[in-house]
C-alpha cells in the first residue's frame, strides 16, 4: 500500500511541475486587450478654438511610487475640467521631449504644466 502513496505523490509533483512550466512559458492569461483606434468619422471635442494656445507655468516634480502623469497633474492642478487629456499629454510631451507619458520612472524628475485656475 505504501508504493501507491509514493506513486500518487510522484504523479502530483510531475503534474505540478508541468503546469508551472506551462504558466511560465505560455501563460494562462492571454493579453487580448487591443488598443482602441480613434474612429476617423468621430470628431474629438475640444471646447476651445484650435488657434487658442493654453498658457501654463512649469514645475519640476520627482515621481513617487504609484504616480501617473494624470495623477500628478491632478495634484498640481485641482481644476482640470476644461482641458482635454490629449492636451495634457501633449503639453507633458512638449516639456519632456522623448519621454513616453505612460512610462514615467519612479525617482526621476520631470517637468509638468501648471495651468492658471481660469483655464
Amino acid at each position: 500500500m505504501e508504493w501507491y502513496k509514493k506513486l500518487l505523490l510522484g504523479l502530483m509533483i510531475v503534474l505540478f511541475a508541468k503546469s508551472l512550466l506551462y504558466d511560465l512559458t505560455a501563460g494562462v492569461l492571454q493579453n487580448r486587450i487591443e488598443p482602441i483606434q480613434p474612429d476617423s468619422k468621430q470628431e474629438q471635442f475640444d471646447p476651445r478654438p484650435q488657434h487658442e494656445k493654453i498658457s501654463y507655468k512649469t514645475v519640476s516634480y520627482q515621481v513617487q511610487s504609484g504616480d501617473t502623469v494624470l495623477s500628478i497633474l491632478e495634484q498640481l492642478n485641482p481644476e482640470l475640467n476644461t482641458i482635454s487629456v490629449d492636451q495634457l499629454m501633449a503639453d507633458f510631451k512638449k516639456l519632456n521631449p522623448g519621454v513616453n507619458p505612460h512610462q514615467i520612472l519612479q525617482g526621476k524628475t520631470y517637468l509638468f504644466p501648471v495651468y492658471p485656475p481660469d483655464q
